[in-house]
């Protein structure tokens, strides 16, 4: 929510992708000094491996970047409010993808989880 409201104050000030870079790099300024409390239990020859490299360049330059970066756009052009309202349809996506993708079965807990999930954003368009 802060998130949201922060965009939302800098809208027409400066560019998303500014935006982006800026809460990327106080983000990892402001986490920084947890790592020298407790340090990483990872050894760092684990950081060598081409897969550990790949995986952490895809979350960093694709998961992460350009999630946040269409999130801002987003906020920006239709407002937070609309914006947070399609975050609730993330577990829709979700149950859709892993079914088609995963085989995974669509449970009864998932219908009803479905169902609650479209109840309450139909509540929350309702004036």
């Amino acid at each position: 929510a802060l998130y949201c409201v922060m965009i939302k104050k800098l809208k027409g000030s400066y560019s998303s992708l500014y935006v982006t870079r800026a809460i990327f790099f106080y983000g990892i300024l402001t986490l920084s000094p947890y790592f020298f409390i407790h340090p990483f239990g990872f050894a760092v020859e684990g950081f060598m491996k081409a897969e550990v490299v790949g995986n952490l360049m895809f979350l960093g330059l694709i998961a992460s970047s350009v999630c946040y970066f269409t999130w801002t756009i987003a906020i920006k052009n239709i407002g937070v409010v609309t914006t947070n309202n399609y975050i609730y349809f993330m577990p829709l996506v979700t149950i859709v993808v892993a079914s088609v993708f995963l085989s995974e079965a669509i449970t009864l807990f998932v219908l009803i989880g479905t169902a609650l999930i479209i109840g309450g954003l139909m509540l929350t368009k309702k004036k």
